[in-house]
């Protein structure tokens, strides 16, 4: 079953991705055939269902010519029909439109004068709506994920560590609650309030952005030392390292980087140096 709630072009196969409906949804599957005149030539066309398009089944291995069983009934089988369904490169494309309703096929591609594809709708009712997405929670596989996976990882956003970047394993060596995958700071050491990026808020003497003001920041605020009135290095570590504003790393700001060294793991005060 591949997954189109969003709307939008689909024309690549890495566009799709797999995935089941939610326990007990009630669903219905359309056969759609169609039959090119002239076989090895493409055509196209859009399809209107009563219901909601909840997914496709759309590659050659998962049709076969008749289904005679209830869609996903147990022992039921798709085989490997060669020319069958939707192959997308170098030509098939599938738009699903805004209203989630219509489906439209561009220069379908049968090499053999026959394509097909499957089509599956729910009714399901709306409200409930917990996300606002148009899809009724009972079917929805994302009900409190109104991008409903939009990384495609199978982890809604809602429970999802990296809602952006694809990372089922979920992984987040620091614990933040940010996983790896999209963590901007990797290390910050445990109990840090950490913003969307895994980074804890910019403070006087964490030049490292974990949280600490030690002495790994200390090697660090060295290697930006100017002296007066020389300009910095302009990377944004030397420019925390300026804590003074002025253009440059020297005496002044290593007193403030002193008031506000905290030691390894402690955090360090948002309100030093003042």
């Amino acid at each position: 079953i591949v997954n189109l709630t969003a709307p939008g072009l689909y024309d690549e196969e890495s566009d799709l991705f797999g995935r089941g409906f939610p326990y007990g949804a009630t669903v219905t599957s359309h056969l759609v055939h169609f039959d090119p005149a002239t076989p090895g030539t493409g055509r196209g066309g859009s399809v209107t269902f009563d219901a909601k398009i909840m997914g496709l089944i759309v590659l050659a291995d998962s049709l076969n010519r008749t289904d005679p069983e209830p869609l996903g009934a147990p022992g039921t089988e798709y085989p490997t029909a060669s020319t069958r369904g939707v192959e997308f490169a170098p030509n098939d494309w599938i738009t699903l439109e805004d209203d989630l309703t219509t489906l439209t096929l561009g220069n379908l591609y049968a090499t053999n004068g026959v394509d097909q594809i499957r089509v599956i709708t729910s009714e399901c009712p709306v409200p409930p709506d917990s996300d606002g997405d148009g899809i009724g929670d009972g079917c929805d596989f994302c009900p409190f994920d109104a991008d409903n996976d939009i990384d495609q990882d199978f982890l809604c956003g809602d429970t999802d560590n990296c809602p952006n970047v694809a990372n089922n394993n979920q992984r987040d060596t620091d614990d933040d609650g940010v996983g790896n995958a999209c963590d901007d700071c990797p290390d910050t050491i445990p109990g840090v309030t950490v913003d969307e990026f895994g980074c804890p808020p910019e403070l006087p003497s964490d030049l490292d952005r974990d949280g600490d003001g030690d002495l790994t920041d200390y090697g660090l605020f060295e290697s930006c030392i100017s002296g007066p009135e020389t300009p910095h290095d302009q990377s944004p570590m030397c420019a925390r390292a300026d804590m003074d504003g002025d253009n440059d790393v020297d005496l002044i700001d290593f007193v403030s980087f002193q008031g506000c060294f905290s030691g390894q793991n402690i955090p360090v005060d948002p309100a030093c140096p003042d």
